[in-house]
């Protein structure tokens, strides 16, 4: 699997394709995947950054191990958080501030201590490993439907 780094610059080749769809593959264009992927890397960024190291409890979790283990998130199955979803028209220039903001907020995860969390809401408490793991694996499902849409 890709660094983040070289998922968020794969993430930056889409914009100029922001528009293409393709009804078969995705209901939504390029554009909106690329938002919300954007908005999740920097959402769990900012959970990281603002949980208290001290207040995680590790458990276990049946989903969180699975789909951690295979590096996998199956489409159609999950739901995002309203937080997340992108609404109305996706500007060129809102998305290139969201990769802006996610490559700095990127390169911070490396000072976090290793017990900050952020909570998920299939996957439970998720600790910064966990975290950087499935922020690669929710970007690689979304570039791989973008990868998809204009390949078809």
């Amino acid at each position: 699997m890709q660094t983040l780094e070289q998922q968020l610059a794969e993430l930056e080749q889409f914009i100029p394709l922001m528009e293409k769809g393709k009804s078969k593959i995705s209901i939504v264009p390029i554009a909106w995947h690329l938002d919300h992927s954007l908005r999740v890397i920097n959402s769990i960024v900012k959970a990281l950054e603002e949980s208290d190291p001290n207040q995680f409890k590790s458990n276990f979790n049946y989903w969180r191990s699975l789909f951690l283990t295979l590096n996998f998130l199956p489409r159609g199955k999950g739901r995002a958080p309203k937080r997340v979803l992108p609404e109305g028209k996706i500007s060129e220039s809102d998305l290139r501030s969201k990769l802006s903001l996610a490559k700095e907020k990127t390169l911070e995860l490396e000072n976090l201590p290793a017990s900050a969390h952020f909570p998920h809401p299939m996957f439970g408490e998720l600790h910064k490993i966990q975290a950087q793991k499935f922020i690669r694996i929710h970007t690689e499902h979304h570039l791989k439907i973008c990868r998809d849409i204009t390949n078809s």
